[in-house]
């Protein structure tokens, strides 16, 4: 009995987890901010607006969506206007796409 009272307080807590990411995504995108904060929980999943050039600098790490099956999340790095750099995260990438995304994001 006390492991299913727990399970369903443990549901409670992960649903607000989950309500409070999907608010934050949801809401209108800053400015970058000008420096990297590593402690700042307000932050945390804020879309954000960014101006700059994808160097062609890749990352892929490969993943499984249960829906569309093996393939890869690209991310990439761009240089800012203001010279910093920033890692993008581009999306998932279904393995059908994979050689395609992989020509195209070659650096030249």
């Amino acid at each position: 009995m006390g492991l299913g009272i727990w399970q369903m307080q443990r549901l409670a807590w992960k649903e607000a987890i989950l309500a409070e990411i999907t608010a934050k995504i949801a809401a209108t995108p800053v400015a970058l901010p000008p420096a990297p904060v590593s402690d700042s929980e307000d932050l945390r999943y804020l879309p954000v607006t960014v101006a700059g050039r994808f160097t062609g600098e890749v990352l892929r790490v490969l993943v499984s969506r249960k829906q569309e099956g093996a393939g890869v999340r690209v991310i990439e790095v761009l240089d800012t206007s203001d010279g910093r750099r920033v890692m993008v995260d581009r999306g998932f990438r279904p393995r059908r796409a994979r050689m395609r995304c992989w020509r195209r994001a070659r650096p030249r």
